[in-house]
């Protein structure tokens, strides 16, 4: 699970925590990292750049593995496709 800051890192969390309830693992066999994508945003010229926040890919590498990218829902397909070019 991939959360971009701010609201889909809690939403990863959250998230984590219920499908390791739900298989019965322990939350720590969930993967959790998070995803950066200020400086792959198509409208940094028209908003003003927030501090970049770190980016954690559990395991360092996402190759060969399943993804799944968590942003707070209010938000518009923009940082989707902003987090796929980070990707």
């Amino acid at each position: 699970l991939l959360g971009i800051p701010s609201g889909g890192v809690p939403l990863a969390r959250r998230l984590a925590s219920a499908l390791a309830t739900a298989v019965g693992a322990d939350r720590r066999e969930v993967p959790v990292g998070t995803l950066d994508i200020t400086m792959y945003r198509d409208d940094l010229g028209r908003h003003p750049i927030r501090v970049p926040q770190p980016t954690l890919i559990p395991g360092g590498t996402l190759e060969g593995r399943t993804v799944i990218l968590l942003d707070d829902p209010r938000y518009s397909g923009r940082t989707t496709r902003a987090a796929l070019d980070a990707l």
